[in-house]
């Protein structure tokens, strides 16, 4: 007797190839395979070029899970024939075990003093489809802290198909879900200033800044002072010279304000 046996086998979820190296079909058949079986029984030199193999686990794709392998309709030498052989056909043990497919993970956001990460981008899935997600954290708040990474995340069922526990979470580190944090930007005001007619010396200015996020302020969150200039001119000891009392501009700049986590892109004059 010759007994075909379909070997165990196992793919990625969105494979059409197995790793035996069985190729299924959209129907999941393999028709003709040279691989993914064994036989027994065997005489004379006899040999069996390839056996057709059916899984619904073959179909792409074939949602994570076990399914038997069926084998049928081997293709031999001339004598393997039913009139020399009584031929029976086993399925697999264990059958095709369909794995999850590993995704990889994105996420850009600007500084918020928090690890919440409100947009992820989840690649690596099939076709259409899309999964959502919930309480996706980063590992650092900070812009300039190097291999941020996801560090937490929950996959969720989307739209197109997509099925959470088809897929599975690569490990969490810079190279699969790196984290890019840009800066926040702060608004830099001039702040009022008064100087009486005829004085020799400008007055001290000043500025206030905003756009802080929670806990943070200009003591912690930033070094150095802006700069200032103003259409107010002081007396210099010539008789004319010097503003006369009026509204002049004090206009600020970025002077020596520096910050890990803010960026000053807005400047508004004070008078």
């Amino acid at each position: 007797s010759l007994t075909i046996t379909a070997a165990n086998d196992s793919k990625v979820y969105g494979a059409s190839s197995t790793t035996a190296g069985v190729n299924y079909n959209a129907g999941g058949t393999a028709v003709n395979s040279t691989a993914g079986y064994t036989t027994s029984g065997l005489v004379n030199g006899d040999a069996i070029s390839s056996v057709t193999l059916t899984s619904t686990g073959g179909a792409v794709p074939s949602n994570v899970g076990t399914y038997s392998i069926t084998p049928s309709a081997l293709v031999g030498g001339t004598n393997v024939t039913s009139n020399n052989y009584t031929i029976s056909y086993v399925n697999a043990a264990t059958g095709l075990v369909v794995n999850p497919k590993v995704v990889t993970l994105a996420a850009t956001k600007t500084y918020d003093a928090s690890n919440t990460l409100n947009t992820v981008v989840i690649s690596g899935l099939i076709g259409s489809q899309t999964l959502n997600y919930s309480g996706a954290t980063a590992n650092n708040v900070n812009v300039a802290t190097a291999g941020k990474f996801i560090n937490a995340i929950t996959l969720a069922d989307g739209s197109g198909g997509g099925v959470a526990s088809n897929y599975a979470l690569p490990t969490l580190n810079a190279t699969t879900a790196p984290v890019t944090i840009i800066k926040a930007a702060l608004t830099v005001s001039a702040n009022n200033a008064t100087m009486i007619y005829g004085a020799n010396v400008l007055p001290s200015f000043s500025a206030s800044l905003t756009g802080f996020m929670t806990g943070d302020n200009s003591s912690n969150a930033v070094t150095g002072s802006a700069s200032f200039s103003t259409s107010a001119t002081v007396y210099n000891g010539t008789a004319g010279s010097g503003s006369v009392v009026g509204t002049y501009s004090i206009t600020p700049a970025l002077g020596s304000l520096a910050s890990s986590n803010y960026s000053f892109t807005t400047f508004t004059p004070g008078s």
